[in-house]
């Protein structure tokens, strides 16, 4: 199973991945732009560059065989949320781009339970996009913005209710590995901000977001200019 963990409100782990599943891999090094090439170029051939709107589907690690989990600190500690499952679908609007925007077009979040064993429900308000920008060879940058997700923990009429956004939530991005593994974005302690004030109590303002998607399609992916 895929696991999420989020620590501080179910909300604000359930935003921040949604945010970086968005888009491809990509990267922009300077004056060229960013490109996902089918093969391990520095300098992606035509022939070897994914088209414009390019279906891109990311799903969430499993902790279990990459050592790589995904959990949300909240400054207050308030709550521990655990998503075993989030997928996302997305779509390039260049093949060559600095940066290289993927738009979100579905996005996510399954099987959502607080440390109590209390259900959790990951509802995503606005998918966004991603940018991704190339910093060295096969590596790069990702940030996402403009997503935004509400979190609800709880039975009726005792519910936590909250709501984040990502603004400029920023990513590792990494492309296919020399021995064949998937390109991945991770998140390690990334921003999330809480999107609007609520009476409910045990809503931070800021949480903390640390998690891997692997990207399932395209592949190959490497980051190419």
């Amino acid at each position: 199973m895929r696991l999420i963990k989020m620590f501080g409100l179910a909300a604000s782990a359930a935003v921040a991945a949604m945010a970086f599943v968005g888009a491809s891999s990509a990267m922009a090094d300077g004056g060229n732009g960013t490109a996902i090439c089918k093969q391990d170029e520095l300098a992606c051939a035509a022939a070897n560059l994914y088209p414009a709107n390019t279906t891109v589907l990311a799903s969430l690690l499993n902790p279990g065989l990459t050592g790589v989990g995904a959990s949300l600190l909240g400054p207050n500690l308030v709550l521990e949320v655990t998503c075993f499952q989030s997928h996302s679908k997305s779509k390039t609007l260049a093949a060559l781009a600095s940066p290289l925007t993927g738009h979100l077009e579905e996005l996510s979040f399954s099987h959502c339970f607080h440390k109590t064993g209390v259900a959790c429900t990951v509802t995503i308000n606005h998918v966004g996009e991603l940018l991704l920008l190339k910093t060295a060879a096969n590596l790069g940058t990702a940030t996402v913005h403009n997503v935004s997700a509400t979190v609800e923990c709880g039975i009726s009429p005792v519910i936590f209710r909250c709501f984040y956004k990502t603004n400029a939530m920023p990513m590792h991005a990494l492309g296919t590995g020399l021995d064949g593994t998937a390109a991945m974005l991770v998140a390690d302690h990334a921003e999330l901000t809480e999107e609007k004030k609520l009476t409910s109590i045990g809503c931070p303002t800021r949480g903390l977001f640390d998690g891997a998607y692997e990207i399932l399609s395209p592949t190959p992916a490497y980051v190419s200019l």
